[in-house]
């Protein structure tokens, strides 16, 4: 019975110093910063609306590099702790003596209070030390806002730079009916280049370049089959369902206004697909205006992938690129467009729809 009231003595009296000796300072120095804080940050809406919430505990915990020194709690948390437990242990060491303002009074409360003292003076330290912290996060902050500011200055200039390298291609005159105007649409930027203002240079969008890539190349075949009219009878459904169609389909990728005026303007083939009546648009209406859409396309393309230093493979392929020009060099043998045009879609008539 002795040994178990020994237990719960030196557990109680354990427990009770703890608590005056490790929680009690914290807690009175925490409340003290707890309503200086709340005194200072009154003045602000947003730390207002906070008071009294678990967030706004983190708040004063926290260091915040937009504000000074004097407006971090933990500051002042690294000061006002160790002056509790200075007349804490004061408190004790004093107990017994009466105040003496002479020579011999403060030589006995140097003496007595070696230990208060020594805990106050780590004030100084503990006060610097966050300082210090608060400081190294400052310039952490402003090479950060440094670094952010170089990356959207990175940025910017690369997409001034691609609006200028067109400029000094300037325009060029394929055709009476088509100019390349050779000024790219805002958005062309952000269509073949991804990235964030905040991570500078963008990178190049390789998926829609190879997707341009693939979509020329099929063009391509499909004008150089309707030049050279390798099969008349299918020529005219290469020309107004998929040439055609994939011209406007690479100037609206590309952004080339031009293109799609040429387009805008030219007569349509009415017809029928699956129940609903379509317009197909053309392109010109020669080939000479088919094969200025076509280069008109493929010449800014050309100029994009050489800003964006990305390989095109369409360009490799240089067989088909001598099989185009000789069939353009041979066009007039053949006249397959203007005969469609005037065959076939100048005298279509629009079909009825079956109900």
């Amino acid at each position: 019975m002795e040994g178990f009231t020994q237990f719960f003595y030196h557990y109680f009296f354990g427990a009770g110093a703890f608590i005056l000796f490790g929680l009690l300072p914290a807690l009175v120095s925490y409340a003290i910063i707890y309503f200086w804080m709340k005194s200072i940050t009154s003045k602000d809406p947003y730390l207002e609306s906070l008071h009294g919430t678990r967030e706004f505990h983190t708040y004063i915990m926290t260091l915040h590099t937009e504000k000074s020194i004097g407006h971090q709690g933990i500051f002042w948390f690294s000061i006002i702790l160790p002056m509790v437990y200075f007349f804490l242990l004061g408190s004790l060491a004093w107990s017994g003596y009466t105040f003496r303002f002479d020579a011999e009074g403060f030589k006995t409360f140097v003496s007595i209070s070696a230990l208060p003292l020594g805990v106050l003076s780590l004030a100084i330290p503990l006060s610097a030390s966050v300082s210090r912290f608060h400081a190294t996060k400052q310039t952490a902050k402003q090479i950060q806002i440094v670094s952010q500011k170089n990356n959207i200055d990175l940025f910017h200039a690369h997409r001034k730079e691609l609006f200028s390298y067109f400029e000094q291609i300037g325009e060029v005159e394929l055709h009476e009916n088509l100019k390349a105007l050779n000024k790219p649409h805002p958005r062309i930027h952000k269509l073949f280049f991804a990235g964030d203002p905040k991570y500078g240079t963008p990178t190049v969008k390789k998926d829609r370049f190879e997707e341009v890539d693939k979509l020329l190349e099929t063009t391509r075949g499909m004008l150089i089959s309707i030049l050279d009219n390798v099969n008349p009878q299918v020529s005219f459904g290469l020309y107004i369902e998929i040439f055609c169609r994939d011209v406007m389909r690479l100037a609206h990728m590309l952004g080339l206004q031009e293109v799609i005026d040429l387009c805008m303007s030219s007569p349509t083939y009415p017809c029928v697909i699956k129940g609903v009546r379509y317009n197909l648009e053309s392109v010109g209406r020669t080939s000479e205006e088919a094969i200025a859409a076509f280069k008109c396309i493929e010449n800014f393309y050309n100029n994009l992938r050489d800003f964006a230093y990305y390989k095109s493979p369409y360009f490799d392929n240089k067989k088909e690129a001598r099989r185009l020009i000789d069939a353009v060099r041979n066009k007039s043998e053949q006249n397959t467009i203007e005969k469609l045009h005037s065959d076939i879609i100048a005298n279509a008539v629009p079909p009825e729809i079956n109900t």
